[in-house]
């Protein structure tokens, strides 16, 4: 692990994440977690090859948040989030991305097509369609 004061960097499983606010041990990963003021408790990831959509709301303002991020990022955005509730399509990629976000702390749902396919509304955004189907 390396922490600097000021700007602070944190090496989280391979990954350097800048501007680290507050560090706890986790237990259940071994590993460093992230404290942030961002308290989503589920969220639904939509992924592509190169580019991943993420839906989720915040329980206490009802904020809507839709991120694109990239492979890249991925793994950067999820390590500054509380451990939630992840979901996504179950595919090849999907069950590699569960594993790595299992190591992040979070608790991760692999859902069928046919639970997510009644709630995709158009052609666009199934990572609502995917964030809907457990909310509901």
């Amino acid at each position: 692990m390396l922490l600097m004061k000021g700007m602070c960097i944190l090496l989280l499983n391979g990954i350097i994440v800048p501007n680290a606010k507050a560090v706890m041990l986790s237990k259940e990963t071994g590993g460093y977690l992230l404290n942030d003021t961002t308290k989503l408790t589920v969220i639904g990831i939509d992924i592509a090859k190169n580019v991943f959509q993420v839906h989720g709301v915040n329980p206490e303002d009802s904020k809507i948040q839709r991120l694109k991020l990239s492979r890249s990022k991925f793994l950067l955005h999820f390590s500054n989030l509380t451990p939630c509730l992840v979901a996504m399509e179950a595919c090849s990629g999907a069950h590699h991305w569960a594993r790595e976000l299992t190591k992040l702390g979070h608790q991760v749902k692999l859902l069928a097509t046919k639970m997510v396919k009644p709630f995709v509304t158009g052609n666009k955004n199934n990572a609502r369609a995917i964030w809907r189907v457990l909310v509901q």
